[in-house]
Order: structure tokens, then C-alpha cells, then sequence
């Protein structure tokens, strides 16, 4: 810690050159344009529920994420535009003591909403007849508002033993440890669900059962796929950053600026993953590509029976033009057809036990 404190006592006193504070105002700015519509889509999504799928524990820690990752987008990155542009200008510092608290804060919910993502797909791969009664909505709710309440708590002792020290901590706390138990809980996923398709498919026959569960083992293996993307996210992003954390609170050699640019760099590959993370899940997910085209194309319904009723067409034209139509569609056949019952289709079983499987997902 000596050294830690060498550097900030060192560095204290010394103005950052102004191409590093506008380069970090700069990428602020952009990348904000990026987080806030993506993941601002993703809680729309979840909470609306279009297509009726979105209400499950996965989604749920989704959407904690994407409220962390919304706060980084709405509250962080625009502070972060008029802190560096005021430090370019040669202002004295005025909000940074609102801008890092909200910081770790929104960072470490991401961070810890990642830990319990891996948990959720850990659990549904290794046990999956115990997934329901492990991970019910409730428990994920009460999950994510413990996270919420440990990122909330952490940033206090920022103010107790000062900026560069506390990112160490959360570096090596927040960071560090939650890759590691991501790597490890990925692996042991991995093989589960590998061991798993090679056992469905050395099964003979083609029974309803066996149609199920293979239906619902590729749907566990293309989110287990589209997790695995977030995580090499995650390492793309904090890799690099827990690396900066490293050298600005170990390197004594380090000149000033270089520090300067180790933290505002460290800070830009965090909040990158922020912009990322909905696009992964959002554009790669099939139940999230339903819901967003669902919702889209409710809203343009919504719109063009707006506009119906705003025609200047009498409403009374309008109705016996409807009421012609139902006459002539009515006496042209004379019956309506009788429909096929649902147990006459074919593979209506099939799917119906593979939809059950899936809606927990």
C-alpha cells in the first residue's frame, strides 16, 4: 500500500495533458449514444414481455445488468464529458466526487450481474430438473437487490482510503476474483452441456420425449453459446483495465501522465462493456429478437389504428363497409369451416412439451 500511496501523493498535484482529458470526454460522449438506447431497449423488453417469454430468472439478472449498464450510459459517461472537458479546459475539479461514486457503484452491480448470469446458466446445465425449484423469479429478484445493496456499500470506502487504492480493491475484489469464478463455472458448463448432447444423441428413436429434450438442449446450448460471448466481452474489456489498475498503482518508475492515462484508459475498456453487453444477448438471443420484433410490430399496429380513426371517412360509411364485407364473406360459403383440433396436427405434442421446456429459459 506504500506504493499506492506514493503515487497518489506523487501524482496529486499534477494537471493531466489535455489530449487525455479530451480523449476521455470524447469517448465518453460516443459511447453513451451506443449504451443508453441498447440497453434502455433490453428493460423496455423485459418488463412489457411482448411475446410472454421474458419473465424468467436469466432475464431477470439480464435486466439487472441492463440497469447497471443503462446507469453507466444515463449518469457516468456525461459526467465523465463535463469532468474531462473542464480538466482539458483547466477547470478546477468540481464534479468528480459525483461522477466516481455512481462509477464503481453501476460497475460492480455489471460485474456482479455477470457472477450471477454464469450461476444461472451453471445451475440449468449441470441440474436441470432441479433449475425450476433452485431459481424461481422471486430468488432472482432477491438476488439482484443483494447486489444492488453490496455496490451501493462498496463505494463508501473510496472516501475512506482515496481513489487509486480503492481501484486496486475493486480490481482484485470485483474483478479478478468474479473472472476467475466465470472461467471456472463456464468450463464445468461447457463439458456438462457437451457430455449431455453426445448422450441425446447416441439415444435411438425419435420419441416425443427425446424430441423434447433435444429441443430444449439446443435452446440451453445457443444461450450457453451467447453467454459465452458476454464473458469474452468481459475479458476483451476488463483484461486490459485490471492490467492499467496494475501499472498506475505499482509502477513508481511511471511518469505522472502515464498514470493520467492509465486511469482514464483503465476507465473507458469498463465502461465499454456497458455498450456492448445488450447487443450480444439482444441480437443473438431467439426469445429476445421475438420480443423486440413483437413489440415493434404492436407499436405499429397501434399507430395505424390511430391514424384509422383519424380518417375524415364518416364512421358510419365506415361501419357498413365492414358490416358488407362480414354479409358477403358470411353468404358465400354459407358455414364457417370447422378448425382441426390441436391434438390433430401433427407434432403438436412435440412442441408443446419442447415450449414448456423452453419457457424457463
Amino acid at each position: 500500500m506504500s506504493s499506492l500511496n506514493a503515487n497518489q501523493k506523487r501524482c496529486l498535484g499534477v494537471w493531466p495533458n489535455e489530449e487525455i482529458s479530451y480523449t476521455n470526454a470524447s469517448m465518453s460522449g460516443f459511447l453513451s449514444l451506443i449504451t443508453i438506447p441498447g440497453n434502455l431497449l433490453v428493460l423496455i423488453v423485459v418488463f412489457k414481455n411482448p411475446n410472454g417469454k421474458m419473465r424468467t430468472p436469466f432475464n431477470w439478472f439480464i435486466l439487472n445488468l441492463a440497469l447497471a449498464d443503462l446507469l453507466v450510459g444515463m449518469i457516468v459517461e456525461p459526467l465523465s464529458v463535463v469532468v474531462h472537458a473542464r480538466e482539458g479546459l483547466g477547470y478546477p475539479l468540481k464534479y468528480h466526487v459525483y461522477l466516481q461514486p455512481v462509477y464503481f457503484t453501476s460497475c460492480t452491480a455489471s460485474v456482479f450481474s455477470l457472477g450471477m448470469l454464469t450461476i444461472d446458466r451453471y445451475i440449468a446445465i449441470t441440474s436441470p430438473m432441479q433449475y425450476r425449484a433452485t431459481l424461481s423469479n422471486k430468488r432472482a429478484a432477491i438476488s439482484s437487490l443483494a447486489i444492488w445493496i453490496i455496490s451501493t456499500s462498496l463505494p463508501f470506502l473510496q472516501q475512506e482510503i482515496g481513489f487509486l487504492w480503492y481501484f486496486f480493491v475493486f480490481g482484485n475484489a470485483s474483478v479478478l476474483v468474479t473472472f476467475f469464478v466465470l472461467l471456472f463455472a463456464f468450463v464445468r458448463v461447457h463439458l456438462t452441456l457437451r457430455a449431455q448432447i453426445k448422450e441425446l444423441e447416441s439415444i435411438q428413436g425419435r420419441s416425443e420425449e427425446n424430441q423434447a429434450r433435444n429441443n430444449a438442449l439446443r435452446t440451453e446450448a445457443r444461450i450457453t453459446k451467447t453467454f459465452m460471448f458476454m464473458l469474452l466481452a468481459f475479458i476483451f474489456c476488463y483484461t486490459p483495465s485490471l492490467i492499467m489498475i496494475y501499472l498506475m498503482n505499482l509502477c513508481t518508475v511511471c511518469s505522472c501522465q502515464a498514470i493520467h492515462w492509465f486511469r482514464d484508459l483503465s476507465y473507458v475498456f469498463i465502461v465499454l462493456n456497458s455498450s456492448v453487453n445488450p447487443f450480444l444477448y439482444a441480437w443473438r438471443l431467439p426469445n429476445f429478437r421475438e420480443a423486440i420484433k413483437a413489440l415493434f410490430k404492436r407499436s405499429t399496429s397501434q399507430q395505424l389504428t390511430a391514424a384509422a380513426n383519424r380518417s375524415p371517412l364518416p364512421a358510419a360509411q365506415r361501419n357498413n363497409g365492414t358490416t358488407a364485407m362480414t354479409n358477403v364473406s358470411s353468404e358465400s360459403n354459407g358455414a364457417t369451416p370447422a378448425q382441426p383440433k390441436k391434438d390433430d396436427v401433427p407434432g403438436a405434442k412435440v412442441n408443446e412439451v419442447a415450449i414448456c421446456v423452453e419457457e424457463r429459459l
